[in-house]
């Protein structure tokens, strides 16, 4: 596991690029490296934590309340949007507290993935961490119905991974967005491209170990 997550930090930091910003939807390759930005976009980060317990490295996702404005009922990682002058990490740090109650000491950071643009003008940081510890959880019901553990080599699989599509009334051509069904749950969206993406890079180290 130790050498596994050593590799890890390596692989994210080696993966950040400057000029890429994930899309949620997207034409063709599952990314845009010259994507406009609207300028009424809101800042915010997730936290992408593996559970230490299991070495299959589970990460750690929640099921948003229903009664919230922004996708309600969805499943998504820890986080929100950011406050001023704070960063990326505390962001991500603070409302996984907020929201399932792992206080900061039971997080260890590895590194972080690029931007991505939600289709609701989100433009999101996510960083990538493990619990450390014994960890407590409590649910802010609020904001979480429930949260469960997510093994992302289920992903390792491409039969386990389908692309949905719509029509783009803006662009006028077929746009396509990730969907995984797991369990009785469906992950999609901005959460699904982030998984599919840290999933490759987990893929790529654990092979590479065998």
């Amino acid at each position: 596991m130790k050498n596994i997550l050593s590799k890890l930090k390596i692989e994210l930091a080696n993966s950040l690029k400057n000029n890429i910003i994930y899309n949620t939807s997207f034409i063709k390759k599952d990314y845009s490296s010259s994507i406009a930005v609207p300028k009424k976009h809101k800042k915010a980060a997730v936290l992408c934590l593996f559970d230490n317990k299991n070495d299959n490295l589970n990460v750690i996702l929640t099921l948003r309340s229903k009664n919230l404005k922004n996708h309600p009922g969805q499943i998504s990682f820890p986080g929100g949007k950011l406050n001023k002058e704070e960063t990326n990490h505390d962001c991500a740090i603070r409302e996984t507290y907020e929201e399932i109650g792992i206080k900061k000491k039971n997080i260890y950071t590895l590194g972080e993935l690029n931007l991505y643009l939600s289709g609701s003008n989100f433009l999101i940081k996510p960083i990538v961490g493990i619990t450390e510890g014994e960890y407590g959880l409590f649910l802010n019901e609020k904001e979480v119905d429930k949260i469960f553990y997510f093994p992302i080599n289920f992903l390792f699989e491409r039969k386990n991974l389908t692309k949905s599509c719509f029509k783009s009334k803006s662009i006028n051509k077929t746009k396509f967005y990730y969907d995984i069904y797991w369990q009785d749950m469906r992950i999609w969206g901005t959460t699904a491209l982030i998984l599919v993406h840290l999933s490759r890079l987990v893929k790529n180290i654990t092979l590479k170990n065998v």
